[in-house]
């Protein structure tokens, strides 16, 4: 049994990992990383750094990293990801099996710039309709962007003030998958960045979709990433 920690995209919670859950192979156990603030930990306080939440991103598994394990983040999952190598391998506990970046922009892309700490509701449905992925039916009631709208701002901060741990000192030392859509915008400088975020085996792919590629249609390429994912954690 290997252990698979799975650290969501922006704004999303563990709970988008449910059905790549149901699909995974038997002998890999998923673990889903909930941010504080969102999802199952709503009534948490939010937090605004990256850093900080990839150490409360390890508070959450330190006690189950043991045997083999495997990493995956979504989006800003997988700078997440980075900086929890990071503070995994400060901690002197075994290093993951592989990482996995999907739909991850590299540690030092400049995110998306903005005065979010003052964006009203519509300005939140903005920007969420930039994002891409949120349900139409979301994006239409008042009351839900109400309710999410401080993790959305929680978020666009973290990712806006965001500066990567030096690739010097702070490199992944084990095998680096980063999956991009085809439909992406800014891809030219990923996989070449990126790179300079790994000191060991180094895999860039670009698969047919969106930004949301493992999500899109209701969930019906679920196992197609599944296999993927099983494929990477055997040949590491």
């Amino acid at each position: 049994m290997i252990r698979l920690f799975a650290i969501p995209y922006a704004f999303g919670g563990a709970n988008i990992y449910y059905d790549l859950e149901k699909e995974i192979d038997e002998n890999i156990e998923l673990i889903p990383v909930e941010y504080s603030g969102h999802a199952g930990r709503f009534s948490e306080p939010l937090i605004y750094n990256i850093q900080e939440i990839a150490t409360d991103a390890y508070t959450q598994i330190a006690d189950k990293i043991r045997g083999e394990y495997a990493i995956l983040g979504y989006s800003m999952g997988g700078i997440v990801a980075y900086e929890l190598f990071r503070i995994i391998k400060e901690k002197g506990k075994p290093l993951p099996k592989c990482i996995m970046a999907f739909g991850s922009t590299e540690p030092d892309f400049k995110h998306k710039g903005g005065n979010f700490e003052e964006y009203d509701v519509n300005q939140i449905r903005d920007l969420l309709i930039e994002f891409g992925g949120t349900p139409p039916e979301l994006l239409e009631d008042e009351q839900m962007l109400e309710v999410i709208s401080p993790i959305v701002i929680s978020d666009s901060i973290a990712l806006r003030d965001y500066v990567p741990s030096p690739c010097e000192e702070y490199a992944i030392s084990v095998p680096l998958t980063v999956l991009r859509g085809d439909k992406e915008e800014k891809l030219e400088n990923c996989e070449c960045s990126w790179r300079r975020y790994c000191t060991s085996d180094f895999t860039y792919c670009i698969v047919p979709g969106e930004h949301f590629f493992m999500f899109e249609k209701d969930g019906a390429r679920t196992a197609e990433f599944a296999r993927m994912i099983e494929t990477i954690i055997s040949r590491s």
